[in-house]
């Protein structure tokens, strides 16, 4: 019995001097980010335009966006219509059947955050297909809500009586940037 009570001691005695021993060490190191301008955009699925009213009232419906952006010195969203209406015979951004008939719209944008600016089209504004019309510029330190926030392009189409009967569609390409 002897021999096991001097093993255990022995035992206890080695554990002791092991934790005695034992360190503790910790480190540090310091995180560092560049937050640089960003931008994103969701735009709403399938706009119908629709004429309600008196005989040939124009057409008209709303497209729905979410951005989010973040500027450092300004922003902007654009559209432009990349593929025009199809079959022939119908409205036509890029060739209309009578002059005058244009493809419209005015925005409405809701102001990004607390901080920055942001200025929406005019109503009135030409649809094209040669190139980018605006919808909304931003100013400096435009920083929208976490969730994003939301604008409407309220869109306008002529109705002539010269459009062949049918359905048409035209396919319409939002961008937005940051800088």
């Amino acid at each position: 019995m002897q021999t096991s009570t001097i093993r255990t001691a022995l035992t206890l005695a080695l554990v002791c001097a092991g934790l005695a021993h034992a360190q503790s060490t910790t480190g540090s190191t310091t995180l560092a980010v560049t937050v640089g301008p960003e931008a994103s955009l969701t735009v709403g699925n399938g706009t119908v335009l629709s004429s309600v009213g008196t005989s040939f009232a124009s057409y008209s419906g709303t497209t729905n966006l979410t951005y989010r952006i973040r500027t450092i010195i300004s922003g902007m969203i654009t559209l432009q219509v990349t593929t025009d209406f199809s079959p022939q015979g119908g409205p036509s951004v890029a060739a209309p059947p009578t002059p005058g008939d244009t493809l419209t719209y005015a925005c409405a944008v809701s102001t990004p955050g607390a901080n920055g600016s942001v200025t929406a089209c005019t109503a009135g504004t030409q649809a094209s297909s040669g190139t980018a019309t605006g919808v909304a510029t931003f100013g400096p330190d435009a920083r929208s809500l976490t969730n994003g926030n939301t604008g409407t392009v309220n869109w306008t189409l002529s109705n002539d009586p010269a459009y062949k009967a049918g359905a048409y569609s035209a396919t319409v390409t939002f961008t937005i940037s940051a800088s």
